[in-house]
């Protein structure tokens, strides 16, 4: 009685103990070590979905709906063909799911009833192979094992289950976990169904044979990029460009596909998350211009990562994409000291003293006319643009717009002169009533006239 009472007060204490240090289980959120190469190799090759990659829960149970996607992408890769190209009707009343419905119409899954697909179930792993053996039938490959499987366990596979069994285990691509069983009701994880696939991907050439870091160089800021390239590639640390990968403008049109491959490949490599890497593509084939056969955007296409840095594409008949951090970026928080201002007699704000050019002609409606000097450069650029901007949070310009002026100089800048790029002219209507035009090319300029005049 004694000895339980003490194993009772000692379990009490373990457990107060991690309330009290704040500890939490939430689960892993990175991969086993194991599966970093086979995670790479699919994230690589652009297989690795949204909610695959959501909170990273690579040890939870993979489910019948996130399979059965991992596997639909594994086959339109292989066959080189597209998802539109595929029926996605399908009878089941349990999801909406089209990729459900295009699995379905190839042969690759089935229901568990003629009107349940069960998407949210906790897969098996007899379906699993039952899936693979199905789709790798469906490659053109033989199916049929030469002798059945010889797991302890086999007796408790199901009839239509055991060829596909036998298969996955001749070809090395299922293994027991021990004891020599197969356990083919137990579920299997995230990380596992991923080492599965694309270990069946590399040994039937299904998947691009990207490998690990050793296919890439380590720039003098530890960014990654491709041993053999043709894209352009670019840093410059001293404006705060990480990395910046262009394609050949003068190359063929028809390689941009490819190149945009390889491009996603390298943003993957250097930890750009999976939703980012999805994000650039979908607005890149989306952006794509029949006449050009090439992507066209008319502004660039901006995503703020949450570390600061922010990945910008940019299509003009080729791809663009930059990782920098922007050059002005603490402009929101910075203190403006009003003291060293003083007010005009229309209202508006002006420095006592500035580097930059300063005016206003009430008589031709001009309140205010802030231009940096083209002379300028490096470290005297910089400072004027951010005084630039600290007159518009004085003056109560909109955040937004201060923000948009900030994020199109940073994005234009010519990384090479370093100066400001150029910014077609641009106009906001402000909450006064003025209107305020800025735009650059080589110096900026903004300014902010009365709409009566």
């Amino acid at each position: 009685m004694q000895m339980k009472r003490n194993r009772i007060i000692f379990l009490t204490c373990f457990l107060i103990t991690y309330i009290l240090s704040g500890f939490v289980y939430t689960g892993y959120t990175t991969p086993s070590e194991w599966a970093q190469e086979s995670i790479t190799i699919l994230s690589l090759n652009s297989l690795l979905t949204e909610s695959l990659m959501e909170n990273e829960k690579y040890q939870d149970p993979i489910t019948r709906e996130e399979f059965t996607e991992l596997a639909l992408g594994i086959y339109i890769k292989a066959k080189g063909t597209s998802l539109e190209e595929i029926d996605d009707t399908h009878p089941f009343l349990d999801t909406s799911n089209p990729n459900i419905g295009r699995a379905y119409n190839l042969g690759i899954i089935r229901g568990i009833s003629n009107r349940r697909f069960a998407p949210k179930k906790e897969i098996t792993r007899q379906e699993i192979a039952t899936i693979l053996w199905r789709q790798i039938n469906m490659m053109g490959i033989t199916t049929e094992p030469h002798k059945t499987a010889d797991f302890s366990d086999m007796f408790r596979v199901s009839k239509w289950a055991k060829e596909a069994i036998s298969f996955c285990w001749q070809e090395g691509l299922m293994t027991g976990i021990g004891n020599n069983r197969i356990a083919p009701s137990e579920n299997t994880t995230r990380e596992q169904a991923m080492v599965l696939l694309a270990n069946a991907g590399k040994k039937y050439g299904w998947l691009n044979p990207y490998k690990t870091t050793k296919d890439f160089e380590t720039l003098e800021n530890g960014y990654l990029i491709p041993n053999k390239t043709d894209l352009l590639i670019r840093m410059n640390e001293a404006t705060k460009l990480h990395l910046q990968l262009i394609t050949d403008p003068y190359g063929p049109k028809e390689h941009l596909p490819s190149d945009m491959e390889e491009i996603l490949a390298t943003l993957r490599i250097n930890k750009i998350s999976e939703n980012v890497v999805l994000k650039l593509k979908q607005k890149i084939q989306d952006s794509w211009h029949e006449a050009y056969n090439a992507p066209v955007l008319e502004n660039s296409y901006i995503i703020d990562l949450d570390d600061g840095r922010r990945v910008e594409l940019r299509c003009d008949k080729g791809i663009d994409i930059s990782i920098y951090t922007p050059l002005f970026h603490d402009n929101a928080s910075r203190a403006i000291n009003a003291a060293k201002f003083e007010q005009l007699s229309n209202g508006y704000y002006v420095p006592k003293e500035s580097t930059l050019f300063v005016q206003s002609d009430d008589e031709r409606g001009i309140r205010l006319n802030i231009l940096t000097h083209s002379s300028a450069t490096g470290v005297d650029i910089h400072n004027q643009i951010h005084q630039m901007l600290d007159i518009l949070k004085m003056n109560e310009i909109p955040q937004e717009t201060i923000m948009e002026i900030e994020r199109k100089v940073s994005s234009s800048w010519n990384h090479i002169e370093n100066k400001p790029g150029k910014i077609e002219i641009t106009y906001r209507e402000l909450p006064s009533g003025d209107r305020l035009v800025y735009s650059s090319d080589s110096y900026m300029q903004i300014k902010i006239f009365h709409m009566d005049l």
